[in-house]
């Protein structure tokens, strides 16, 4: 009995580890789609930017190691024209070629250093926040794409369909007419519907051929390459949310570090006014073209620099810096409210999709009871051909429009997520 229940409590922990592990390899969007988010302009962008701040911090670094040189000092005359009376001049013909290392390092910089390389390191903070907003963005606009594409898709094939059943009505219209049984405004009815198909059928292949160019050049891809991937992602989105906190999302928070970069550099700058203390150690080789390393010098020092008087240009820096952080405060402002307004604006439309849906959905049922009482008149006679042509169109139509909402949520809901920034990215920034 233990035995048994050993074995089964393991099966129970297997499977819930194996049920999570692949809920979250669902959420992930699928690796092909997030290798073309890379290929985007923006994205690309933003990675050179965070390339740019790792150079920075490098060069940073670098400054305060310790810096070796070495230079040479040379006299080699090769034509004279000196009177008599430049007399030093004149008697100074010595040829001679010396050598200097130099070895300089800071000692003490009152954390100037330290605080530009601080601001880079929030840089970079701020960096990988625009990188996640960009991708997010990316994404969403990758998926909006091919999800339209699909919808077009779909709505061209039901309308290839309805092509079909009034190409038959037409059929049937002439034939009636030429029987007698019809009348020529049957036949100029069924014709005006099959114009309003081919209406809707162009401005449909229209849309789609642009979407599919579009997605092309953006992508350099096709779309129907990666159907599979695409309803993956649209598949397992996050649901959709009524509330969230924008002031944490990425590209909110995002301001936050680079104001902070901004105000480390500024206390780098404010830091130049205390003195700077270095020390130095110099080896002079002389007669470098004789012997070599036979006759030398070895001097060392302590180098103190304070500056006194710089025309109020680190006032000006400093007024620059507060000016540039107002900047970034005011943006944080504005990208917030517009966020906020973007988000209210999509919970309505989601609503009001909702509310159409029902009133499409109330329409398609009312049109059903009206096919089948022209189905069941026309077995006695009382109803005439045009009617059955018509209700059958108006059902198909609506079935179309119907389709275009259900699409649109999923639209709204691909806007929702991406307000969020909530689809599930793996860590690869190129």
């Amino acid at each position: 009995m233990n035995c048994r229940l050993k074995c089964f409590f393991a099966l129970q922990v297997t499977a819930f580890f194996l049920l999570h592990q692949n809920v979250r390899a669902a959420e992930l969007i699928p690796i092909e789609l997030e290798k073309l988010v890379l290929m985007t302009p923006e994205v690309s962008e933003v990675i050179q930017k965070l390339q740019l701040n790792e150079a920075n911090i490098s060069l940073l670094n670098a400054e305060e190691k310790p810096q070796l040189k070495f230079s040479t000092d040379g006299n080699y005359p090769i034509s004279r024209n000196i009177s008599s009376s430049s007399s030093r001049v004149a008697t100074t013909s010595e040829r001679y070629i010396d050598g200097k290392f130099i070895f300089e390092t800071t000692l003490y910089d009152f954390g100037a250093q330290n605080e530009k390389i601080r601001a880079e390191r929030e840089r970079r903070k701020s960096l990988d926040l625009d990188l996640r907003s960009v991708k997010q963005n990316a994404v969403a606009d990758l998926l909006q794409i091919a999800s339209r594409a699909s919808e077009l898709k779909k709505q061209l094939g039901m309308l290839a369909d309805s092509f079909k059943d009034i190409e038959r009505s037409r059929a049937t219209a002439k034939a009636r007419f030429l029987q007698g049984v019809g009348t020529n405004l049957e036949t100029r009815e069924v014709e005006l519907l099959y114009l309003e198909l081919e209406t809707e059928q162009s401005l449909k292949i229209f849309e789609f051929e642009q979407l599919k160019k579009q997605f092309k050049v953006k992508y350099q891809s096709d779309f129907s390459d990666l159907d599979e991937y695409v309803i993956l992602a649209l598949k397992n989105m996050s649901e959709l949310s009524e509330q969230i906190n924008f002031a944490q999302m990425g590209a909110i928070k995002k301001f936050d570090y680079e104001i902070n970069a901004l105000r480390a550099e500024s206390k780098s700058i404010e830091t130049g006014r205390y003195p700077k203390i270095t020390s130095s150690l110099s080896v002079n080789l002389y007669d470098l073209h004789k012997r070599p390393g036979h006759d030398y010098s070895v001097a060392g020092g302590i180098g103190f620099s304070l500056p006194i008087v710089d025309g109020g240009m680190r006032s000006g820096q400093l007024r620059s810096k507060e000016v540039s952080i107002r900047i970034l405060e005011s943006q944080k402002s504005k990208a917030l409210q517009k966020v906020n307004l973007d988000w209210a604006q999509n919970l309505n439309e989601l609503e009001r999709n909702k509310t159409e849906l029902s009133e499409l959905q109330a329409r398609q049922d009312k049109i059903r009871q009206k096919a089948q009482q022209i189905s069941l008149l026309m077995e006695s006679l009382q109803s005439n051909f045009v009617d059955k042509v018509k209700v059958e169109f108006d059902l198909q139509k609506i079935n179309r429009q119907i389709s275009e909402i259900v699409s649109d949520r999923l639209r709204l809901k691909i806007e929702n997520v991406r307000l969020r920034e909530a689809f599930l990215l793996e860590t690869i920034n190129g």
